[in-house]
């Protein structure tokens, strides 16, 4: 829905400068490794009919609806999605379906699971570190 909004208000999005308008019009910072999940959210919402791709897909301008907010996601944000994924680590035997399951509420799209796997990354990351 916030990607929407800030294609909306711009009109015209590129591929290369999503990540400046997520900085600028909603101050959030997207690191590199976090872009293509970024690019994913956005096609998500040409799908949805708040955004649409533009020729070549190379980025993005507004589209027919209202953005809203895919439900699916409930309240779940990174943050969340990796100190879960530090649980589980600890007791799945997969770990990355688990949570894309509890994600989804055992529907998971392949974007979910690519973040799941992306969280779970990040606390096994995490827990390197730390051990």
């Amino acid at each position: 829905m916030l990607i929407a909004e800030a294609v909306a208000r711009r009109g015209v999005v590129s591929k290369q400068g999503l990540a400046d308008v997520m900085a600028e019009d909603l101050a959030i910072t997207v690191p590199s490794g976090r872009l293509r999940l970024v690019r994913r959210m956005a096609n998500v919402a040409s799908v949805l009919g708040s955004v649409n791709k533009l020729d070549g897909h190379n980025g993005w301008e507004a589209g027919e609806e209202k953005p809203i907010a895919d439900g699916r996601w409930q309240e779940w944000t990174m943050n969340s999605l990796r100190q879960r994924a530090t649980v589980l680590v600890g007791e799945a035997d997969d770990p990355a379906e688990t949570l894309a399951s509890e994600l989804f509420n055992g529907h998971p799209t392949k974007l979910a699971k690519y973040v799941a796997a992306l969280a779970v990354e990040e606390a096994h990351r995490a827990r390197s570190v730390a051990g």
